[in-house]
């Protein structure tokens, strides 16, 4: 039950990150506009926005809150894990991402990787 409420906060927090914070990029840093205009994104690119959607997460005091946690708590799991997690999920050889899909898989692998489990 622990674990579900984990989820469905980190879910949660995706969607107001994406609806609200993402909105706010340039259409250059998007992704999803990105794979939407026909490009694929690149792994460094997919890199560095799972590190803002994690740092957005552990910063968020009231999910960090609700998770029984706290925002030094998260950003101290997350900079144990970064390194580790990015080599895991996000391999330098892999070919770019194409789909919205397989673009979430890799956020959700991330989050999962650093700050969930």
């Amino acid at each position: 039950m622990k674990y579900l409420v984990i989820v469905l906060l980190l879910a949660g927090g995706y969607w107001l990150y994406t609806e609200k914070y993402n909105k706010q990029t340039s259409a250059g840093e998007n992704l999803v506009a990105q794979i939407q205009a026909g490009k694929p994104v690149s792994i460094p690119q997919a890199k560095i926005k799972a590190d803002e959607i994690v740092t957005f997460f552990c910063n968020d005091s009231g999910l960090q809150a609700a998770g029984n946690s706290s925002t030094t708590e998260c950003l101290g799991k997350y900079s144990e894990r970064k390194e580790r997690c990015e080599q895991r999920i996000f391999p330098e050889a892999a070919t770019p991402i194409k789909t919205e899909e397989e673009l979430k898989a890799y956020f959700k692998r991330f989050i999962h990787c650093t700050i969930e489990s």
